[in-house]
């Protein structure tokens, strides 16, 4: 889509009065490092456009103008060795009580998302908090006492929050659970921060940007109703916040496939050719537009 508005722009209209960065970036899932890496060297604009396909459905209706804060963590719980391997008389198995520390965190998920929901846009009354546990193990085999287990989380989480707050308000909940059930010792949990972190960031729903987006969105496809959709821990992160771009995100409906099925996602022609006309309409208006 990027690239064919880009040759039609080409072929049409000889001179843009402005300039147009166009990257094709890695590692959104691994933390938009791509983008990151971009930025870094200076590629970045006063407005940006972020290509993506909407896997909910939605089509052009979304437009993505908020990215949820992401932090990653590691969750470390210590054992001690008994007598013999496996006598629990003496010893502590640290996958057992990496158990209950699973559960704690359930217990505190539930808590927050109750606590923290957004109070703008077409989510609005959803959580913007969500913790969930991705992986447990521990170091032990069959039958004997694991002297250390681990267990990794993701947080996604909006404003008032922040990554310190995050990692400061599970600490003081696990520590509360530990001492009034007495099951954990919270002096053996170490809990540091992953490799994935962001800071959340929100283009507003009735700035000049989105709303010259949206216009032309209407232009093409007929839709004049819009969900001001937040994407987690998104690329959009990255021009907002370190690039001082306004950037929202856009795309045609994707069809995910079923499970197990092993195809791959797909979009209908006609959105893909739409979505061509629409970046058209956005960049040739752009030449003469003021925010």
């Amino acid at each position: 889509m990027m690239l064919y508005a880009l040759k039609y722009l080409q072929k049409y209209v000889t001179v843009l009065p402005y300039d147009l960065t166009v990257m094709s970036i890695m590692g959104k899932h691994g933390g938009g490092f791509g983008t990151l890496s971009a930025l870094s060297k200076g590629y970045t604009g006063a407005n940006s456009i972020y290509l993506h396909p909407a896997e909910t459905g939605h089509g052009f209706a979304e437009i993505k103008n908020i990215s949820l804060g992401i932090i990653d963590l590691d969750i470390t719980v210590k054992g001690e060795p008994g007598i013999l391997h496996d006598d629990l008389s003496t010893g502590t198995n640290a996958a057992a009580e990496l158990g209950y520390i699973a559960g704690y965190l359930e217990d505190y998920n539930r808590l927050m998302r109750d606590a923290n929901r957004f109070d703008f846009g077409s989510f609005k009354g959803q959580p913007s908090f969500i913790l969930n546990i991705g992986t447990l193990k521990a170091d032990g085999g069959y039958g004997g006492i694991n002297t250390e287990a681990h267990l990794n989380a993701r947080c996604r989480f909006y404003l008032p929050l922040t990554i310190d707050s995050i990692v400061e308000g599970i600490a003081e909940y696990l520590k509360k659970r530990c001492e009034e059930e007495g099951k954990v010792c919270f002096e053996n949990i170490r809990i540091e921060k992953g490799p994935f972190r962001a800071t959340p960031a929100f283009v507003p729903n009735d700035s000049p940007f989105v709303k010259l987006i949206e216009r032309n969105i209407t232009e093409v496809t007929g839709i004049d109703t819009f969900i001001h959709q937040y994407h987690g821990g998104s690329d959009i992160r990255f021009p907002i916040v370190y690039g001082n771009s306004s950037c929202v995100g856009i795309g045609p409906s994707c069809i995910l496939p079923e499970k197990g099925s092993g195809q791959r996602e797909w979009m209908s022609v006609e959105d893909y050719i739409n979505g061509i006309k629409i970046l058209v309409r956005i960049l040739y208006e752009y030449q003469n537009w003021k925010e």
